[in-house]
């Protein structure tokens, strides 16, 4: 199955690593419609947004990799996931649905994260 991730679990950032134990394989670059990063220093928080867009990558798991990366992810107490359209057909993807118009207002929005400390 393909998972779309935005944030720690692309490639050259932090939990890449949990991605390679899960048996992650690099399908490519994608950008999604329909969810918007919140660009939180330390990773990002996905939501739903009608009109945006977020870029990242589309790895090949299978499920007992799916089942290691939910439980990086915290699904489903932390994040949700649900299925997105890529370009390489439907794909995974973690959100959240909490109230986070606090770290909107303090961080706003970014079509693309970048871990300013991976840099």
């Amino acid at each position: 199955m393909l998972v779309f991730v935005y944030g720690t679990l692309k490639r050259r950032f932090g939990n890449h690593s949990v991605m390679v134990e899960a048996g992650g394989k690099f399908v490519g670059t994608a950008m999604i419609e329909g969810y918007a990063a919140i660009n939180v220093p330390w990773f990002p928080y996905a939501i739903k947004k009608d009109g945006s867009r977020l870029k990242g990558e589309v790895f090949f798991v299978d499920s007992e990799g799916l089942k290691m990366l939910d439980l990086l992810e915290g699904y489903p107490s932390h994040y949700n996931r649900t299925v997105t359209n890529t370009p390489y057909g439907l794909a995974w993807v973690y959100h959240t649905e909490r109230d986070m118009a606090v770290n909107i207002k303090k961080f706003g929005f970014t079509e693309e994260w970048i871990d300013e400390d991976n840099e």
